[in-house]
């Protein structure tokens, strides 16, 4: 079994550096070949991938974070090549959303690789979000609001390191911000201030935050969370609730499903798939059923 693992190196505070010498002796144990690629600036696995001759191997891994698996799992459906290999998972990032939904554990790099071994992959659906300047796929959720906006502001603090994305997070909440925005789901229209929209594919949300309890990766739905306009005070309870899902009982959140998004306003506001900052609104989202194989 050969394969292609794209490795970012700074993944999980590099962690994913320091596990590349366990990494090799797994894959060693269950007879696999692997040929390594690292990352060199962002989007390069989404890049790399697309133009890769994707037949050279029986299997595409993203190992690192839900950032990686994105790149991947972007460079995957631009690729053209007739015979595409299924994609597995190594969760050696620091948000490790995806490999949740297959219960492996962070950093569990045995379980990752006994199952990318096992060579059983089963088709998986993707969101496909196309905007006025960007397309792509996310695999676990896109955001757009508060979410989206501490993001941004912890990208611009990053100089100070681990503290950015805490700092982020109590500035936004000091200064919060609602916006209007205008939703089209499945043909029913919701326009509302709105705190944040997150749109998943998926159950979990960075390390913990059940943000879509009722998700699931095969069942040809997108999973739409609108968090109304509320207090700072309501916000905090809010965030509290999201570690078991119980946020999605608050009266201040609609909790629908859905196979066609489009969200419009005024203000071109960034959005965010899978942690990553790609594209404003407005923007169409829409599920894509059994797009890419993965080993699961």
């Amino acid at each position: 079994m050969k394969l292609l693992l794209a490795i970012n190196p700074h993944a999980g505070g590099k962690r994913a550096l320091k596990s590349i010498p366990e990494v090799k002796k797994l894959f060693s144990e269950f007879n696999c070949e692997i040929e390594l690629v690292f990352s060199e600036y962002p989007s390069f696995f989404t890049n790399y991938i697309a133009n890769a001759n994707l037949s050279l191997y029986n299997g595409i891994i993203a190992a690192g974070g839900d950032g990686t698996l994105f790149e991947v799992a972007n460079g995957w459906m631009k690729n053209t090549s007739e015979i595409k290999p299924p994609i597995g998972i190594l969760p050696i990032g620091t948000g490790n959303s995806f490999s949740m939904e297959m219960n492996i554990a962070n950093n569990n790099l045995r379980k990752a690789v006994e199952i990318i071994a096992a060579n059983k992959p089963e088709l998986v659906d993707l969101g496909h979000c196309q905007t006025a300047n960007s397309e792509f796929f996310f695999a676990n959720i896109l955001g757009t609001g508060f979410v989206c906006d501490v993001i941004v502001l912890a990208h611009k603090l990053k100089f100070l390191g681990k503290s950015a994305y805490n700092l982020a997070v109590l500035h936004q909440i000091l200064f919060l911000q609602n916006r209007t925005v205008e939703l089209l789901i499945d043909g029913k229209t919701i326009k509302q201030k709105n705190l944040l929209i997150e749109i998943s594919n998926t159950k979990y949300t960075g390390k913990d935050y059940l943000m879509a309890p009722e998700a699931s990766f095969n069942d040809g739905f997108l999973d739409v969370i609108i968090a109304e306009k509320m207090s700072r005070l309501k916000l905090l309870n809010l965030f509290i609730k999201l570690f078991k899902g119980e946020h999605i009982f608050t009266p201040e959140v609609q909790y629908l499903k859905a196979k066609h998004i489009e969200i419009k306003s005024i203000e071109r506001q960034p959005l965010s798939p899978d942690g990553e900052l790609l594209g404003t609104l407005p923007a169409v989202i829409k599920c894509i059923p059994k797009a890419l194989p993965v080993f699961v």
